[in-house]
């Protein structure tokens, strides 16, 4: 009975760690809305336009996917009382599968993604919202982002990194790609219309934790079966 007693406790002590270190990806669809140009020569809405050698197209469908560690350190509180604003760093990533072809990988780029995660933010005007953005500063420039805002603040109950995105608690759902180079820069805005939890991992940490854990289980049992023999 104490054996299972043991048992027990370090396997809720292993879920209780998992559930606090967890690398999540998700899984995204969004359809472009809108094509901007900005070009003074050239109308500032478009339905299409080519990029690094692929056309992008209005109401076509883009595939995504974001991954990021849910306990990443806390980068910048944005301090508006009485609820702020909570920004993040780590190294997460996007991409982006455009139908003609534009694939955009931000783990090529060298610059961190940022997160942001506000409950009831006063930022937001008592708004609950989740954003994640990817930007670089080299040439040419592509930032993209994936921003959700829920109204009705209910979303969350804290600004911690959410461990599972529901897309229906959220009335706002925008995608944002943006590409500048010398001669040309654009942006596109879409609507999310899927977002789907695809796996989350537990860090190394937590399979140490685990291997740890198991040893500690399988040394108890072997000194349990010593006393039994013994007594």
């Amino acid at each position: 009975m104490q054996f299972i007693k043991a048992s027990l406790a370090v396997i809720s002590a292993l879920a209780l760690g998992s559930a606090h270190a967890e690398i999540v990806t998700y899984d995204f669809t969004a359809t472009i809305s809108n094509i901007f140009q900005f070009d003074p020569n050239l109308p500032l809405l478009t339905d299409s336009i080519d990029v690094l050698g692929s056309t992008i197209h209005t109401s076509e469908t883009v595939h995504g996917t974001i991954s990021y560690d849910t306990s990443a350190p806390v980068w910048v509180i944005q301090k508006r009382v009485p609820m702020p604003l909570v920004f993040y760093k780590d190294m997460g990533s996007m991409t982006l599968t455009f139908e003609g072809g534009l694939h955009f990988d931000s783990s090529t780029i060298a610059e961190t993604p940022q997160m942001s995660v506000g409950d009831n933010s006063t930022t937001y005007r008592g708004a609950d919202t989740f954003g994640f953005s990817t930007a670089s500063r080299i040439t040419p420039e592509q930032n993209a982002t994936l921003f959700l805002v829920d109204r009705s603040g209910t979303a969350f109950d804290s600004s911690t990194l959410p461990g599972n995105l529901d897309l229906s608690r959220f009335s706002q759902r925008t995608l944002y790609y943006y590409y500048g180079a010398d001669e040309q820069a654009i942006e596109v805005d879409a609507t999310i219309t899927s977002l789907q939890l695809r796996s989350a991992v537990p860090e190394p940490d937590t399979y140490l934790m685990m291997a740890g854990g198991l040893g500690l289980l399988a040394w108890r049992r072997r000194h349990a079966l010593k006393q039994r023999a013994t007594a």
